[in-house]
């Protein structure tokens, strides 16, 4: 419950201040929040019901506690890209969303925003222009002066790779229970395997979470089982 004398002193600053706009306080206000939350001064209630910002907060908090660098990029409206530590063997980013809602995997069309985070970050576009994983002839000006116009490109990949990390919680609770085995859909299944992407259950985060805190996982494995994973952890 939030306590009186918080609201009124809202109400009060809210009536000298008559330009403040709706999106202005509730920018602040989630950015607020996630402050607090990151300096242990603010707490959830249950883990398991979490959905919306407060999941994208919790969420942020949990990789950035087991020692994660998080940053974001201009123009791209992801929750958030996790960059390698210096000593990771492994040095592609992983962007990564945070969607919940009442059934028990993410849709396509959410894994399919991530994928176009995926495509703006790993310059897919440009790879495309000059010819996406193809070897193929070039011309070339300056040897065409002595008769020979064409060249050997080589293959022309990703310039930035970037992994797509989906993280997920039924706000039912249903992904807390210990008989709960999470899976995709088949054609969620199918759209993760082509564009790589790992789906882990918010449960499963924890989980990791606190197997790097209790030092019975490095961070470095958990940040290969990310890229080694394609689809779910669970099979089907």
């Amino acid at each position: 419950m939030i306590p009186d004398s918080i609201e009124n002193f809202l109400d009060k600053e809210l009536e000298k201040h008559n330009d403040i706009f709706f999106e202005d306080l509730q920018t602040w206000f989630e950015r607020k929040l996630e402050s607090l939350v990151n300096e242990g001064k603010l707490f959830y209630r249950n883990d398991e019901y979490l959905g919306g910002k407060a999941l994208e907060i919790k969420v942020r908090h949990i990789l950035k506690q087991i020692g994660f660098k998080i940053t974001f990029e201009k123009n791209i409206d992801s929750d958030g890209i996790i960059k390698p530590n210096d000593t990771f063997k492994n040095k592609k980013p992983i962007v990564f969303e945070i969607k919940s809602g009442k059934t028990n995997s993410p849709s396509r069309t959410e894994l399919r925003q991530l994928d176009d985070y995926i495509f703006e970050l790993s310059g897919e576009e440009k790879a495309r222009k000059e010819g996406l994983g193809e070897s193929r002839l070039k011309y070339n000006p300056l040897h065409g002066m002595y008769g020979h116009g064409l060249e050997k490109q080589e293959k022309l990949f990703h310039p930035t790779p970037h992994k797509g990390l989906m993280i997920y919680n039924n706000t039912s609770g249903t992904f807390f229970k210990d008989s709960f085995l999470f899976e995709l859909g088949f054609n969620e299944r199918e759209f993760s395997n082509k564009r790589d992407i790992c789906v882990l259950s918010y449960k499963e985060l924890i989980d990791y979470s606190e197997l790097v805190l209790n030092g019975k996982m490095m961070l470095e494995d958990l940040w290969n089982l990310i890229h080694e994973t394609v689809g779910t952890r669970n099979k089907n």
